[in-house]
């Protein structure tokens, strides 16, 4: 099927702009803005269907035809388009979510002559016209002005053009079934994903504590044999997206999904939740369970049997026995804590930190508040925020954990995190991982094995362990990103590091270093331009100056380099390991050599990756490199 701006040359009026798909180009005012082809593409699409309700499905169908993309890439292009059109998502003049079944284009829409300079009167945006039924072209009545546009010749091309147009729709979807008649693997028969729950409290401020609940529920349903999770990340990727029941369910390959709705009070909490066919949308279950504060461990674990008792999996007795909450202002502030643990705390560096310790002051024997501690200090220690006070602090921090919980296995997996990338153990790191996996393992467990194996170099167990993950979280931007850079480039794999490096950045746009690791594949490539962009695109300095002054040096810049290098000096923020990569990518072995071995002396949190970095290919032959390989205890 030809592209959607092909079916639209001529120029239309949707709201206060002129569109000319011709040019890529809305103007209004006087003033013109150019679109990027799919954003027209988008525009088009849903001004064909105005006043009509269009499922993400149909967008990723017609408007992302033949392209392999997910959800959240409808769901960025929404968001841009409405920034150009200046429309507001909570008060739209242009674009309308409809909660759960997709988007309708509630601006109206007039064609246009090609030349016409100025748009035909309107409506103002907000008037009333924002409030009624917008029919699409062809259902939209026309005035004296506007039939006169379409008369003689024009009716004629118009109905021939459309005729064409509906012959080719149909051929083409015989087609596309045909080509289709080999459908994807149906998931599994116990697959389920836990969506974020409905804050529906009267202040409406208890999202965090809406997303706990989730969160933990999903957390219970892990524990159960005999039931395929999706993992937290994928699950909420959904959060606040116009996206519906089998949408969802496609896109994360699950047979049922949880959804649900917490109303908290003073003194009471009730929660609703239902279980969902991800086929169709059709209710299997539902509930309503009230309580104290105090309660909330046991309104979890009635959901979860529920859920499981109506999927027909057997449920073992701990799910119906853990005690009250003794402290509700602990687990309070427990939530909040994993609400900072789970989103871009870059800006304050504490990652939930402080509300895990004030939840643990509380209640010195809240194990979970006790792991927080250790996951935001684990965060500060893996980002190389003062890994010499964050990664031993850690460290402490899992004693504490396991003293309360020796049995916990996210203890011992976040333990395995630190022996890797600080301590360089990794015996002591074998040891914990396999002590998390036999306590029952996790995410933790598996991101921390896959981690350790690809430090040592084990390269094929580091390959299956990532693609554990993104089976069960695939959207998951870390386990993309992750498997790129830390498998597939050092395994000299550059198309397929680059496919999981995109992957990841069309996830999170925004996912530090992204764009640096993007630019350093395309750099080795040999694409020095499309690698100059990505770099300019990181949007942490730290990995946008070492990224210029790489491909710089490749560019045989080397003022340019040398400006990259010394901004990286006064940044400050830069390990030494960086320097030793820019050096080394140069050919300077002795400067490089020498910044290796200061962050030997420092413990580098990024020495980890030394085996195998493709920045340090220059070192290969030098013996200082392999006996730095010997002192990290690293197989050559």
């Amino acid at each position: 099927m030809p592209p959607v701006k092909s079916q639209h040359d001529s120029p239309i009026q949707i709201g206060a702009w002129r569109v000319d798909p011709a040019l890529d180009e809305i103007s209004r005012d006087g003033q013109t803005t150019k679109l990027e082809p799919k954003l027209m593409e988008l525009l088009l699409y849903l001004a064909a269907h105005a006043g009509r309700v269009v499922s993400v499905e149909q967008l990723l169908d017609e408007v992302w035809r033949g392209v392999v993309v997910t959800p959240d890439s409808v769901y960025h292009a929404v968001a841009a388009l409405r920034r150009v059109l200046g429309d507001d998502s909570k008060d739209p003049s242009y674009i309308a979510n409809v909660m759960r079944r997709g988007y309708r284009l509630i601006a109206p829409v007039v064609p246009l002559r090609i030349g016409d300079a100025a748009a035909l009167p309107l409506q103002a945006p907000h008037s009333a016209a924002k409030d009624q039924a917008v029919m699409s072209m062809a259902e939209m009545p026309c005035s004296q002005p506007i039939r006169r546009l379409f008369r003689r010749r024009f009716d004629i091309a118009i109905i021939a053009v459309l005729a064409v147009v509906l012959v080719y729709l149909i051929a083409d979807r015989l087609w596309i079934s045909k080509r289709l008649s080999v459908q994807p693997a149906a998931p599994a028969a116990h697959s389920i994903a836990v969506l974020p729950f409905t804050d529906m409290s009267e202040e409406h401020d208890q999202e965090y504590f809406a997303d706990g609940m989730a969160e933990e529920i999903l957390n219970l349903l892990v524990k159960i044999d005999g039931l395929r999770v999706i993992g937290r990340t994928s699950s909420f990727a959904f959060k606040g997206k116009q996206a519906d029941v089998p949408s969802i369910g496609r896109a994360l390959g699950v047979a049922y999904l949880v959804e649900g709705s917490i109303r908290r009070s003073s003194d009471r909490i009730r929660v609703t939740a239902q279980l969902l066919n991800a086929r169709d949308g059709s209710r299997l279950w539902s509930g309503t369970f009230d309580g104290t504060p105090t309660d909330v461990l046991r309104l979890q674990d009635d959901i979860a049997v529920q859920v499981a008792h109506s999927l027909r999996v057997e449920v073992v007795d701990q799910f119906s026995t853990r005690a009250a909450i003794s402290s509700p202002e602990a687990y309070d502030y427990y939530l909040r804590g994993l609400r900072e643990l789970d989103t871009d705390a870059s800006d304050t560096h504490d990652w939930g930190g402080e509300f895990f310790q004030k939840a643990l002051t509380l209640d010195p024997r809240f194990t979970p508040a006790a792991l927080g501690i250790a996951a935001a200090d684990l965060s500060k220690c893996m980002e190389g925020i003062q890994p010499q006070v964050s990664c031993p602090r850690a460290n402490s921090s899992v004693d504490v954990a396991l003293k309360l919980d020796p049995r916990s296995a996210d203890a011992y997996a976040m333990r395995a995190y630190v022996l890797t990338v600080f301590n360089w153990d990794w015996s002591g790191a074998t040891t914990a991982v396999t002590k998390a996996a036999d306590l029952g393992g996790g995410p933790w467990t598996t991101f921390a094995t896959a981690r350790l194996a690809a430090a040592t170099g084990d390269m094929a167990r580091a390959r299956r362990l990532y693609q554990q993950i993104i089976a069960s979280n695939p959207f998951e931007a870390d386990a993309q990103i992750d498997m790129g850079l830390d498998v597939e480039l050092r395994s000299g794999h550059l198309e397929q590091a680059e496919a999981y490096v995109r992957r990841g950045l069309q996830i999170d746009p925004r996912y530090s270093g992204g764009h640096y690791g993007l630019g350093l594949i395309q750099l080795l490539e040999g694409k020095l331009d499309v690698a100059l962009s990505s770099m300019k695109d990181e949007r942490i300095d730290q990995g946008q100056l070492l990224g210029l002054a790489l491909v710089y040096t490749a560019m045989s810049r080397g003022a340019d380099s040398d400006a990259a290098i010394v901004a990286m000096q006064r940044n400050g923020n830069y390990p030494p390991a960086d320097f030793a990569r820019a050096y080394a990518f140069r050919g300077d072995a002795d400067r490089a050599i020498s910044y290796l071995e200061k962050a030997y002396e420092t413990h580098d949190t990024s020495l980890w990756y030394l085996k195998g970095d493709p920045l340090l290919n220059n070192l290969e032959r030098d013996p200082r490199y392999h006996a730095l390989l010997r002192k990290m205890n690293l197989p050559e």
